[in-house]
């Protein structure tokens, strides 16, 4: 069998350090531009995945603390109005708009993030449970060509979900290689996206039934 346990948990190692560094990183640049602490935003700004934020503890405490101090932070005082001065009731005006405009994005952000956390953790529910029942079932032969895409598919799932479908695809190619348990390129491609996209595979409560002499699926 190819590959080596040891590079394989190195690489994911050193994959993990890379993607915390940069989520560092987007909170230093969006704590300097005064930019709301989220999830998705600092997903967005460091290109790492929501998963890999709701599974680092010390990264969520962070980005969880630091919305609460946001949330908490005192409004501007309000401007004094000059009853002689019609402009500065422009101004006053413009500014209580502006002010909505940021409570408003606020709000709407929470609400996204809120979303976001609830299917992170959904998705980490599902890693879990799907782990545990790989775990229960009997141990057979790792070169069974199903038994070998389960594998492949949970070692996949757990380095690589959420990062682009080539960089998946390329993964999941080589570890089903890797327990002689090639997959063809069109169920390839498939299997790719759906772990890119944060999707939990389980072939063995999938609709379609596993490869056989009468039904080669792969």
């Amino acid at each position: 069998m190819r590959g080596n346990p040891d590079n394989l948990r190195q690489a994911a190692a050193r994959k993990s350090a890379a993607a915390q560094a940069r989520a560092e990183q987007g909170l230093r640049e969006m704590i300097r531009n005064g930019l709301p602490i989220t999830f998705r935003g600092l997903a967005q700004t460091a290109a790492v995945s929501l998963d890999f934020l709701y599974r680092h503890n010390e990264i969520r405490q962070r980005i969880e603390h630091l919305r609460a101090q946001q949330q908490t932070r005192p409004p501007s005082p309000p401007t004094v109005v000059d009853p002689d001065q019609p402009s500065s009731v422009i101004r006053t005006l413009t500014t209580q708009l502006a002010e909505l405009k940021r409570r408003h994005r606020v709000e709407i952000s929470e609400l996204k993030d809120a979303l976001a956390t609830a299917h992170g953790e959904l998705l980490i529910l599902r890693r879990q449970a799907g782990l545990r029942n790989a775990r229960a079932r009997p141990s057979t032969t790792p070169t069974e060509p199903v038994l070998g895409i389960e594998v492949a598919l949970n070692t996949v799932f757990e380095q690589q979900s959420g990062q682009p479908v080539a960089e998946v695809k390329a993964a999941l190619q080589k570890a089903c290689d890797d327990h002689c348990s090639p997959l063809d390129e069109e169920t390839l491609t498939e299997f790719a996206e759906l772990i890119a996209a944060g999707e939990y595979i389980d072939i063995t409560t999938s609709s379609s039934e596993p490869a056989g002499p009468e039904n080669p699926s792969f």
